[in-house]
């Protein structure tokens, strides 16, 4: 039990909802764009037995009696054998990775290649950086992936660009603070001894980790608000560089969790 109730999820495969769940991890990183999500079934249930490679995946967390919300949509990247079995899933960054781009343009703004590479990799739905960037003589993709072709769009205009897809698939390049996340305002208030855990400051106090009660509507990139009094003494805010929200309904690790890197904004 915490502050908000007693944790819940639902993860769906295959368009089947999973009875026996052991526990689930979902991972998101602000500096790597695919986010990850690990799940303990049950074997001796049948439905576990019929995970497959590349099944689509679902997973819902939030608290018993309330709407659970959706942190993470992907597909099946691996089971384990064990009699709990281990099933790895990928968002649809990992999908995304694998098409390859085949293109030159001319006279093209760094908008003009990712809108074309985006829709070549089959993205209904993005959004981009507002800003309009100068357009470039040459810019040439011979055959690479999709993500590196973004890799390479921001370093030939030097833009300093965020690439991440959302729980519900919309793609995200775009600076920091003109994502949806930046521009949510601050989504938590973590005081040391109230509901804040193994706080690590590091680097003098410009970044750090921590521990939370489960706290599913956070995501990487989203604002937080932090009190520490032997730190700082005051409020600060700070940004979420990466987060894992895990439950767990086995053994003294029992209940749910979310677990913070931050860093100075």
């Amino acid at each position: 039990m915490n502050e908000y109730g007693t944790p819940d999820i639902q993860v769906t495969i295959g368009g089947q909802v999973m009875p026996a769940i052991a526990s689930v991890s979902v991972v998101a990183d602000r500096r790597t764009p695919i986010a990850r999500a690990e799940i303990e079934l049950d074997r001796d249930r049948d439905a576990a037995s019929d995970v497959t490679e590349q099944d689509p995946l679902e997973v819902a967390l939030g608290f018993r009696g309330q709407v659970l919300r959706r942190v993470f949509r992907g597909r099946v990247h691996g089971t384990g054998p064990e009699r709990l079995v281990g099933v790895t899933a990928l968002d649809r960054m990992r999908e995304l990775q694998g098409v390859r781009i085949r293109q030159a343009w001319r006279n093209a703004n760094a908008q003009d290649v990712l809108a074309w590479s985006m829709r070549k990799a089959g993205v209904e739905s993005f959004r981009l950086g507002a800003v309009q960037t100068s357009a470039r003589h040459l810019f040439i993709a011979a055959n690479e992936g999709f993500v590196d072709v973004v890799r390479r769009v921001r370093d030939a205009w030097s833009l300093d660009w965020d690439l991440s897809a959302d729980p519900e698939g919309v793609v995200y390049c775009m600076p920091w603070a003109e994502t949806p996340w930046a521009q949510a305002g601050i989504q938590l208030e973590l005081e040391f001894g109230r509901n804040m855990t193994g706080f690590e400051p590091r680097t003098g106090g410009r970044t750090g980790s921590c521990e939370t009660f489960l706290a599913p509507w956070l995501w990487h990139s989203h604002l937080v608000s932090i009190l520490d009094q032997d730190l700082w003494g005051r409020w600060v805010t700070v940004r979420v560089e990466r987060v894992e929200h895990k439950v767990t309904f086995k053994g003294s690790a029992k209940g749910g969790r979310t677990r913070i890197e931050w860093s100075m904004s």
